[in-house]
């Protein structure tokens, strides 16, 4: 029996450049491989020296990649003109490769989910839109009513959130959608504390990283990295040397170096008991935490 073909969108996919982007969608790939036939595209942002079109095979997976000229910038109406014409170039340029597509699943509304959103209208077949809080927080209240945009909702059958909250917010912004939640299958049981630790010292521990995101206006600020680091100079500074010796930050997650932490900040990191952790492998998150006081959310 033929297994039903889905269009995977996505604008972020690991690659062997950056192993660690967009990795929980590669694990939604694997997963979903294995009930259903995958064509896999990576949307791309265009850029000298970057192929339109090219492929590559990671963890048994090939994975098609198209560039296009896109600029990630806080005008918003510019964004959205920008997506206009780029689902449009999108389409001609696969068109002939989707003749037997079923399905599309687009990862991350405000991009892939534009994009998805004119595939299914052009070839009348069923779109699932999977969010982020950045898509229903930040990207689709900004753009949802700009032209080449609007009305792009009713090209999907349903939004797949990864928690409670967004998919009420979801339903708020498109109260006519069917919402559902999907979790990214996090197992929380790994995370539960295993009682107060009683040290003589404060660990705290941060992974949110410093991507560059400047869609958003918040540049390395994305997720929160440059206020913590801010923040801590004034709490680290307010205490007694005493104190000041029995505190520390690990300071980690996507971009984060050495380099990048002491331009922040001024200084060497070291001086203030901060250590640049860089990205942790996932194996050893569990482990980190063990380590660790207090968790810091971004």
């Amino acid at each position: 029996m033929n297994r039903i073909k889905v269009l995977f969108l996505t604008n972020a996919f690991p690659d062997y450049d950056n192993k660690n982007r967009g990795v929980f969608n590669l694990r939604s790939a694997i997963l979903l491989s294995q009930h259903v036939e995958l064509f896999i595209i990576n949307l791309r942002a265009w850029y000298p020296g970057r192929p339109i079109k090219y492929k590559y095979e990671i963890e048994g997976l090939t994975v098609n990649v198209f560039s296009f000229p896109l600029l990630f910038i806080s005008k918003k109406k510019i964004f959205a003109l920008q997506l206009f014409i780029y689902k449009r170039i999108f389409y001609r340029q696969w068109k002939k490769y989707l003749t037997d597509i079923s399905v599309v699943h687009s990862v991350g509304a405000g991009f892939s989910g534009i994009v998805g959103s004119y595939i299914a209208k052009k070839k009348k077949i069923k779109h699932i839109s999977q969010c982020i809080g950045t898509d229903i927080n930040v990207t689709i209240p900004a753009i949802k009513s700009c032209i080449g945009i609007k009305n792009w909702e009713k090209n999907v059958n349903v939004f797949a959130c990864n928690s409670n909250k967004l998919n009420e917010k979801i339903k708020f912004l498109y109260p006519e959608n069917e919402a559902i939640t999907i979790y990214r299958g996090v197992d929380l049981g790994k995370f539960i504390p295993n009682g107060t630790r009683q040290t003589d010292s404060i660990c705290f521990t941060f992974l949110g990283g410093l991507a560059f995101r400047p869609e958003f206006g918040k540049g390395r600020d994305y997720k929160g990295g440059i206020t913590l680091l801010k923040a801590w100079l004034i709490f680290w500074k307010g205490l007694s040397p005493e104190l000041a010796n029995k505190v520390k930050l690990n300071f980690g997650g996507p971009d984060v170096n050495k380099r990048l932490v002491e331009e922040i900040i001024g200084d060497e990191p070291i001086n203030y008991n901060i250590d640049v952790i860089g990205v942790v492998p996932k194996d050893s998150v569990v482990d980190l935490y063990q380590k660790t006081n207090v968790v810091i959310i971004p």
